[in-house]
């Protein structure tokens, strides 16, 4: 088991009947969510769903203040070689890169919609850069960096609702069978199993 992985742990507690991370007593403690195809396509949805689910819990932590902090999926696609880029990843990897390494934010590393796949390779430039008109972009010599003291795989409905509540959004995947991308409505119940 790799150091910082912690299966899931918390001790259950009574569940309220409802549960929405942006209206807790009228505070919203959810980031932004970005769109990953612009400004072009990029199967970053991994690097995404991973990014929102820390910066949501960094919001938590930090109790609202302004302002959000976003981590970059820019960092993922361009530097964590477990996944594919643009081309696919796992979301569980972003919290290991994160644990291991370090992130930036989004003021540090814009989202560019290419990663490691096609054309935009890990570079110090890729976890930060200040540009400035008429001059070459620079690494700043300091800059904040983000990381995951620990994380974990959560598995079934009732483990997953515990930890949303105690600790804040997950990220979590789904197969896209047939029958999802033929799906015009109503609640959708895979059946196939599939992974």
């Amino acid at each position: 088991m790799p150091a910082g992985f912690r299966p899931w742990n918390l001790t259950p507690v009574d569940l309220p009947e409802q549960w929405i991370w942006n209206d807790i007593n009228g505070t919203n403690y959810l980031t932004n969510v970005f769109n990953q195809h612009i400004p072009q396509y990029c199967g970053s949805c991994w690097a995404h769903a991973g990014t929102s689910a820390i910066s949501d819990r960094i919001k938590i932590a930090r109790k609202a203040a302004w302002p959000d902090i976003n981590i970059s999926p820019q960092v993922f696609i361009s530097c964590e070689e477990f996944d594919h880029g643009c081309h696919g990843g796992w979301a569980f990897n972003v919290f290991r890169f994160m644990h291991q390494r370090h992130a930036t934010d989004r003021t540090c590393s814009i989202y560019q919609a290419r990663g490691h796949d096609d054309g935009i390779v890990c570079s110090p430039m890729e976890f930060c850069r200040n540009c400035s008109p008429g001059d070459a972009c620079v690494v700043p010599p300091k800059y904040r960096v983000y990381k995951v003291q620990e994380y974990g795989r959560v598995s079934t409905e009732a483990n997953m609702m515990q930890e949303i509540y105690q600790r804040g959004p997950i990220a979590c995947g789904i197969a896209v069978t047939q029958a999802l991308e033929d799906y015009t409505g109503g609640i959708f119940c895979d059946t196939t199993g599939d992974l």
